[in-house]
């Protein structure tokens, strides 16, 4: 059974929106209680409660696309693949991923020792080892994110039955929901790949807060469908996003 686990996500949010809600509310009302720190706590419960909102909406929409493909049967094809199946194709996502990760790291490394460099050169004194551990911690965290933190995945990945869902505006990659039905959001490409294994290759662009960004989904052909098929499932995803 496929679950929608954006719904629970949503929740999450949905509770955190309440309980930074209720703490506005609180310090606002007992403001002469909480004395020196009511003004700091007031000002963090109403941005992360903004945040939190936000989020509220997003995960929402996600999780009602979800319930509506589902409902409806209107994805355009469902895929399943035993665990052995799966787990190979992960492990050649995971290289591929290990590759884009590489050039993430190293670009945000340069970019950050530029910065902070010139911190340490023209700063006083005092103050250049401080900004000199600060830029060490920010590469930790960069190193963190590309490499340990993935590698962490892939030791608890369990080995599971998958199945995919491809919509007319999004895709359920097992636990992952990738979705462009959002404003400054469209699929751009959608092609089918024989190297390094058969797999539907669907690109989307969107835009967060560091700008225009395109996003490679890479969906691995199962068993019994053939190239025909493959082709098929192309076009109608084309046609649902006006690329034909």
């Amino acid at each position: 059974m496929i679950k929608n686990r954006q719904k629970r996500i949503y929740r999450v949010f949905l509770a955190l929106t309440v309980a930074f809600t209720v703490l506005i509310f609180l310090t606002i009302g007992f403001f002469d209680s909480f004395g020196d720190s009511a003004p700091p706590i007031l000002f963090l419960s109403f941005f992360l409660g903004i945040v939190c909102l936000v989020c509220t909406v997003i995960f929402l929409k996600r999780s009602r696309e979800i319930d509506h493909a589902l409902t409806d049967q209107s994805y355009i094809v469902q895929w399943d693949y035993t665990g052995e199946k799966w787990n190979a194709f992960m492990e050649k996502e995971d290289d591929f991923r290990t590759g884009q990760r590489k050039i993430t790291f190293i670009f945000l490394t340069v970019i950050t020792v530029i910065i902070f460099m010139m911190f340490v050169i023209f700063v006083e004194e005092e103050a250049k080892l401080a900004m000199f551990l600060v830029m060490l911690g920010l590469i930790l965290l960069y190193a963190m994110a590309a490499f340990i933190v993935p590698w962490l995945l892939r030791k608890l990945r369990k080995s599971e039955d998958v199945t995919v869902l491809i919509l007319p505006k999004g895709v359920l990659l097992h636990k992952q929901f990738h979705s462009w039905d959002f404003p400054m959001s469209k699929l751009a490409s959608a092609t089918y790949e024989k190297k390094p294994f058969q797999h539907l290759e669907i690109v989307y662009d969107f835009v967060d807060r560091t700008g225009p960004r395109s996003y490679t989904i890479n969906i691995p052909i199962p068993d019994g469908v053939n190239e025909q098929k493959a082709h098929s499932v192309i076009e109608d995803l084309k046609r649902s996003n006006g690329l034909v």
